[in-house]
C-alpha cells in the first residue's frame, strides 16, 4: 500500500477518534451535562479552610476526606460523589494516590493539577503551601 498525505491524515483522525470515544460517551452519561464539580479536600493541609471558603463562595459541593479517602467513596460520602461530576481535590500525597486507584477503577481519567476553571483556586493553594513542599497535591477525575 502507497502511503499518501490522505491515507496519513485518515489514520490520524481515526486515532484521535477512537481516544476521544470514551470522554464523549462519558460526559453523555452525566444526568445534566453540566454539573458543577465537587470539590474533596483533605482538613488536616494548610490551604484546607481557603478551598472551603472557594467551593462555599462558587456554589460547589464540597466534602472532607476525613482519614479515608477510599471511605468516603464507598461508604459515608455524599451522592454527588457518584452521580458524574468532575471531581477536584486538595489533599496530601495518600489522598491523591487513593484517588487515581478509585478513577482507574471507574474507568475516569485522573490527571494531576485543578481544571482550568479552577486556576484561581490552584494559585491559591500554591501560595498557601509555598516553602511546604508536599503539603498538598491537586488533583481531578473526570
Amino acid at each position: 500500500m502507497r502511503l499518501t498525505r490522505r491515507t496519513l491524515l485518515g489514520g490520524v483522525a481515526l486515532a484521535a477518534g477512537v481516544s476521544v470515544a470514551p470522554r464523549v460517551a462519558m460526559a453523555a452519561a452525566r444526568p445534566s451535562g453540566m454539573l458543577t464539580p465537587g470539590i474533596i479536600i483533605d482538613p488536616t493541609i494548610a490551604a484546607a479552610g481557603l478551598v472551603r471558603s472557594y467551593a462555599r463562595t462558587a456554589g460547589q459541593p464540597v466534602a472532607e476526606q476525613g482519614h479515608d479517602l477510599a471511605t468516603l467513596f464507598y461508604a459515608s460520602g455524599p451522592g454527588w460523589l457518584a452521580d458524574g461530576r468532575a471531581l477536584a481535590g486538595v489533599t496530601g500525597w495518600s489522598g491523591r494516590v487513593v484517588a487515581q486507584g478509585i478513577a482507574r477503577e471507574r474507568g475516569l481519567p485522573f490527571a494531576p493539577g485543578l481544571p482550568p476553571g479552577m486556576a484561581a483556586l490552584a494559585s491559591a493553594v500554591a501560595g498557601a503551601v509555598s516553602g511546604q513542599p508536599g503539603a498538598a497535591f491537586c488533583w481531578t477525575i473526570g
